[in-house]
């Protein structure tokens, strides 16, 4: 088997190269980027469609890299005509907006020979599959509200540092009522949600999950947090970032400050830092369900491992999927079991 991780290099897709190595280890694994520097790199732009012959050699295609969002038709395309299996892991919400809406309108898909699989990561990914669980064993159901729990005093790459700042910048966006609402501010609410450990205060954000959740479900009302760890951090993050939209034309410059000191602290001098990981899901304001792991960026390398072995005993899928669509919680845990060493430690609550 030949696996190409195209952003092999970031900080996400190094963790991703890794753990592939260790659980396929017979398997080729090459490193995409955009110049080649060793034997086992490979030259590729998914933003020169020039490129894209060079996946056609490869019997899975992995994206840990951040693109702009109007690439995605004509890369979808792409890889459905010419039988490439691809997988997505992108959490920018203007992505995964945009390829849902290419797969509502799946009319560019001529022949589905190929597969392109969207949401195989840990947020989303993981949290797409708890929701999708909760839903399902919970019907029918009005109202979801999905809550992530994290330490920000951790290790990120760049691509997860540009995110941050993208979602500060951003009004926070909702569904209410089927309909999407949006705020000028990233952070629209603050609440207490349930965790492992008890309650904690978490904030209202723009998280690609809602779209995710609408367009499994169509839920009336649909709302995504982040709390983050230390607790004491939430509420200065909510009254701070929130006078951003108010700062008129130094907006920008607060913006590129903000990224400058990410990258400092945590791909820099945090770079090395794990952090445990929470995924609540509260169903109808009473029903709750979650799911804890130790290791964030282990969790999101056996979800991706676990998606590729998957789809390996099942060569039917073909099409245009987020991982809802195709998989469940129980698949992808149930794999994790059968290749983890005991580095991984994970419970539900």
């Amino acid at each position: 088997m030949k696996i190409l991780v195209i952003g092999g290099r970031g900080f996400l897709g190094g963790h991703m190269v890794r753990i592939l190595k260790e659980i396929f280890a017979s398997s080729q694994i090459y490193i995409g980027s955009r110049s080649q520097i060793s034997p086992n790199h490979v030259k590729i732009d998914l933003e020169k469609p020039e490129d894209y012959d060079v996946m056609k050699d490869y019997d899975y295609v992995v994206n840990c890299d951040s693109f702009n969002s109007e690439i995605y038709e004509g890369l979808i395309k792409y890889c459905i005509n010419q039988q490439i299996t691809f997988i997505e892991t992108a959490a920018d919400p203007k992505v995964i907006e945009t390829i849902l809406q290419i797969r509502d309108r799946s009319k560019i898909i001529s022949e589905q020979s190929g597969l392109f699989i969207l949401g195989a990561g840990i947020f989303p990914g993981f949290s797409n599959l708890l929701c999708k669980q909760s839903i399902d064993r919970n019907s029918p159901v009005e109202k979801i509200e999905l809550a992530i729990r994290y330490n920000v005093l951790s290790g990120a790459g760049k691509g997860m540092c540009r995110l941050m700042i993208d979602t500060i910048g951003s009004h926070c966006f909702w569904f209410e009522h089927h309909s999407k609402i949006s705020s000028k501010a990233p952070f629209h609410s603050i609440k207490s949600l349930p965790f492992k450990n008890g309650k904690f205060s978490s904030l209202q954000v723009s998280l690609p999950e809602t779209l995710f959740i609408n367009s499994y479900a169509r839920i009336s009302s649909v709302k995504s947090y982040i709390s983050f760890m230390p607790t004491i951090m939430n509420k200065p993050a909510y009254y701070s970032f929130n006078a951003i939209p108010y700062t008129g034309f130094l907006k920008k410059y607060f913006l590129k400050f903000l990224y400058t000191f990410f990258i400092l602290f945590r791909s820099k001098l945090l770079r090395n830092k794990k952090t445990d990981i929470q995924i609540s899901c509260v169903i109808n304001d009473n029903i709750k369900s979650g799911i804890w792991f130790n290791d964030a960026f282990l969790a999101a390398g056996y979800f991706l491992a676990s998606v590729i072995s998957i789809i390996e005993s099942r060569k039917e899928i073909k099409g245009l999927f987020t991982v809802e669509d195709i998989f469940t919680l129980e698949d992808v845990l149930n794999n994790i079991k059968k290749f983890d060493k005991d580095n991984l430690i994970f419970s539900s609550y």
